[in-house]
C-alpha cells in the first residue's frame, strides 16, 4: 500500500493530453484555471495552471495578463480559432475544453516539492 503522503514527481518533458476543465477565479483581477489531463508513462496525470487574464491597467500585475491571454490564444490556435472568435469569458470554457494538446512541462519547487508546470502548449 502506497503512503498517502508521498508525492510522485512528473519528469519534465512532452506529454499528449487534453484540456479537461476551464474555470475562473474572480477577485480584483480575473484568473483562468486550466486543467490538463496528460498521458504519461506511469498513467494519467492532471496538471493545473492558474494564469492572470484580466487586471486593471494601473495594477502591478497588469503585464502578467499577456501570459494568460497568450496561453488561451495558443490553445485556440490549435483549433484554428483566435481570441476574436471568443464571445468574452463565458465562451472560453466551451472553446477550450476537450482540445487535444501536447504540453511541455518542467518542475518548479513549491513547498519543498518539485511540482509540474506547463511551459508551452503545442499542436499534437
Amino acid at each position: 500500500m502506497a503512503n498517502e503522503l508521498e508525492f510522485e514527481e512528473l519528469a519534465p518533458g512532452k506529454y499528449s493530453g487534453t484540456v479537461e476543465r476551464v474555470r475562473y477565479i474572480f477577485t480584483t483581477v480575473t484568473q483562468i484555471v486550466i486543467t490538463y489531463k496528460l498521458s504519461t508513462p506511469t498513467g494519467v496525470r492532471r496538471v493545473e495552471e492558474k494564469l492572470l487574464i484580466s487586471a486593471p491597467p494601473a495594477s502591478v500585475s497588469y503585464f502578467h495578463t499577456t501570459q494568460g491571454l497568450g496561453r488561451v490564444e495558443d490553445i485556440l490556435r490549435i483549433k484554428g480559432l483566435t481570441l476574436a472568435d471568443a464571445d468574452g469569458l463565458k465562451s472560453l470554457p466551451r472553446l477550450l475544453e476537450g482540445t487535444a494538446v501536447t504540453a511541455l512541462t518542467r518542475n518548479e519547487r513549491t513547498g519543498g516539492f518539485n511540482c509540474p508546470t506547463v511551459i508551452r502548449i503545442e499542436k499534437p
